[in-house]
């Protein structure tokens, strides 16, 4: 089923707007029609993705964007003017954008969580489910908070995850040249003392041996 939003006239000077799900637009006015209203604008809501015309959005980005709205409606904002409010203010030419497109569908009637799911790069299935009970509660600024927690110690988390590995990998790196240059460079300076042996060299001997005579031909 698609959905469709809606205006219509009520009586004189009276309207009213809405999201209809139905089959097309000519099912809408025609129940439209039938429940003694008169039909005014149906446009449908499309949940389709964008096909993706600026570059990611970094994940500490929405987080702060989560924050910013929660606080906005927790003051008692509405999700359009929250919407606008951050519009205007937000000086990252990305959300800038995601954000134009979330107030547009917002203006035009449609759920949050569906002008979210246009923008699957930025707001994840778990994102959408977590708007869809705020939605079904009624909880929209709680929920929010709560995201907006989420995703601060979720970035949080992988910052301390990237530093723990930076340390290891850079021991490693440095481990692995300080074997080439010892191969490449020293053992062949060896070489000589060790074929002045009577005895046999032992197998790994040999092979650091064989390694390093390959490496100095092909460096």
């Amino acid at each position: 089923m698609r959905q469709f939003s809606y205006k219509a006239k009520v009586g004189p000077g009276e309207f009213k707007s809405g999201i209809i799900q139905a089959e097309n637009k000519t099912v809408v006015i025609k129940r439209l029609r039938q429940e003694g209203l008169y039909p005014i604008s149906v446009e449908e809501i499309s949940s389709r993705p964008l096909k993706k015309s600026y570059k990611k959005i970094h994940s500490r980005d929405i987080a702060a964007f989560t924050r910013q709205l929660a606080n906005l409606i927790h003051s008692g904002f509405s999700l359009a003017a929250a919407l606008a409010t951050l519009k205007g203010q937000s000086r990252h030419p990305s959300l800038k954008k995601l954000v134009s497109d979330l107030y547009e569908q917002i203006e035009k009637g449609a759920y949050f969580s569906l002008a979210l799911a246009r923008h699957p790069e930025a707001f994840s299935f778990f994102y959408l489910n977590m708007i869809r009970i705020g939605e079904l509660s009624g909880k929209m600024d709680e929920t929010l908070g709560r995201l907006a927690e989420f995703k601060e110690k979720e970035d949080e988390l992988i910052a301390q995850v990237k530093s723990a590995l930076t340390y290891p990998a850079f021991l490693f790196t440095a481990g692995a040249v300080s074997i080439f240059i010892l191969v490449a460079f020293f053992i062949p300076r060896f070489v000589s003392m060790f074929s002045d042996f009577d005895q046999a060299l032992p197998l790994p001997t040999r092979i650091i041996i064989r390694v390093s005579a390959l490496l100095s031909r092909f460096g």
